[in-house]
């Protein structure tokens, strides 16, 4: 994955595409190459890349605005990679762990100062997410197959539930790990639905299902009771709704009357 994916094109006879990390690697030899007297033509035939398009570099970074030393370093290979390294982790610590959208992204790079030197539009922060979203699903993948062999046998408890967004997505998350075991997408939430959906997901790993947390829905009181025949455990906000309704009009008449006996 880059973080930006600005590409300089040579004349159309050689089509030789750089990015930006091998555009701003050549951009530091041809600086110290001059200093030591080499011609930009004797460079530009060395490397094989058009003298137009080393000149198009050096304006571009000639016209920067900020600190010639925060342009120095952000323009080197070493700065792309740091800039690399604060997107990603913008994206996975604030987007993927946190509540944040792509578009605090932007408005931390435009605050910052960064866009500058990596795109801050909404497109371009969009597909840097995409790939970190693919990248995640693909080390899940990974490393799912590298270490299911090897896990203990061991029973876990499944809190389970369904989620919308543009559609229903089941979801069980193991309680003790806090690690997602499904997350998938389904036309219904009966009791065999969500069966099919929990044993695919746990194909392959040493555990055991020995409870699930649930609330009061039909399909996944099926799956519990008949289905698989474990422990059901209410979820914390149900059991609130029960106490809120035991006892929310006592406290709240207790509440308002010594005000209106004042």
């Amino acid at each position: 994955m880059q973080v930006d994916d600005t590409t300089v094109a040579v004349p159309s006879e050689s089509r030789k595409r750089w990015d930006r990390v091998e555009a701003a690697g050549l951009l530091a030899e041809l600086e110290s190459a001059r200093d030591q007297r080499v011609s930009e033509r004797e460079f530009a035939e060395e490397h094989g890349v058009a003298r137009s398009t080393l000149r198009s570099w050096s304006e571009r970074k000639a016209g920067l605005d900020g600190d010639p030393a925060l342009v120095e370093f952000f323009e080197s290979p070493s700065g792309l990679a740091f800039i690399h390294l604060i997107v990603t982790l913008l994206h996975l610590i604030f987007c993927q762990l946190g509540p944040c959208g792509v578009d605090r992204v932007c408005q931390f790079l435009k605050l910052s100062g960064l866009a500058a030197f990596v795109g801050s539009s909404h497109g371009s922060q969009q597909q840097v997410s995409v790939e970190i979203r693919r990248e995640i699903v693909e080390f899940e993948r990974d490393q799912h197959a590298k270490l299911s062999p090897g896990m203990r046998e061991r029973p876990i408890v499944i809190a389970a539930d369904e989620t919308w967004l543009n559609e229903m997505c089941l979801v069980g998350i193991d309680t003790r790990s806090n690690y997602i075991l499904v997350e998938e997408y389904a036309d219904s939430r009966d009791g065999e639905t969500w069966q099919t959906v929990v044993e695919r997901a746990l194909k392959g790993l040493r555990v055991k299902v020995v409870g699930i947390a649930a609330d009061e829905a039909a399909g996944l009181g099926r799956l519990i009771q008949s289905l698989l025949g474990v422990q059901k455990s209410p979820d914390v906000l149900h059991v609130q709704m029960d106490l809120w309704k035991a006892l929310g009009q006592a406290n709240r008449r207790s509440l308002l009357e010594p005000a209106e006996a004042m």
